[in-house]
Formats: C-alpha cells, structure tokens, sequence
C-alpha cells in the first residue's frame, strides 16, 4: 500500500522508496523467521523432559544472542522498519508539496486526474 500510495504521488519516489525498502524489509522478515524458529525450538524441546535441556537452551540463547546482534549490525547497515516509515512520510510530503505548486511539479507539470 505504501508504494501504491507513493506511485500515486510521483512514480519516481514510488521506485527510489521500493528500492531503499528492499534490504530493510529483508532483514526484517529474516530476523523475526529466524527468530521464531529459534524461539519454537526452544518451546518444543520443553514439552518432553531431555536430559540435555539446559544445554541446548543455553545454545538457543547464544545463537538468538548472535542474531540479534547481526540483525543490528545490518539495521545498523541498512535501516530499520521505523526509519523506512519516517522516509515514507519524507517522500509523501515531497510529492504532495510539489502537487502544489511547491518546489516544482509532478511529470511536467501535470497529473493524471489532476482538476488543473
């Protein structure tokens, strides 16, 4: 939907955002799958007494601790979810401010079921 409403803007901004959004929402989806796989192996190690429980939660721990810190390191790279939003909303006021007349025109000048 973001993209739609972008492209309704200026198709220009609608391609520069899907592009800066690529990578952010990548590392997004995998860190939270990769997490959720981690978080479910734990729980379901759980419903049966295993000898080698407590080992295998403090393996759990450390590789949820190691992807936590690479999914940093990448949002650190790249941008988070909350930083696309905020760029989201940049480039919204961008393409409606030059609608109006400010700082410039959409496609020459004009946009498609515009009144002007």
């Amino acid at each position: 939907a973001l993209i739609r409403n972008l492209a309704r803007e200026d198709p220009g901004l609608a391609r520069h955002f899907a592009q800066e959004a690529g990578p952010i929402l990548a590392v997004a989806m995998a860190g939270d799958l990769v997490e959720d796989m981690i978080l479910t192996a734990r729980e379901s190690g759980r419903i049966e007494a295993h000898p080698f429980q407590r080992m295998i939660d403090e393996s759990l721990d450390e590789t949820l601790s190691t992807l936590r810190e690479e999914r940093r390191s990448l949002e650190h790279r790249w941008g988070t979810i909350g930083g696309l939003i905020a760029h989201y909303q940049t480039l919204m006021q961008t393409g409606r401010s030059r609608d109006y007349g400010i700082g410039g025109s959409l496609a020459g000048g004009s946009r498609r079921g515009s009144s002007r």
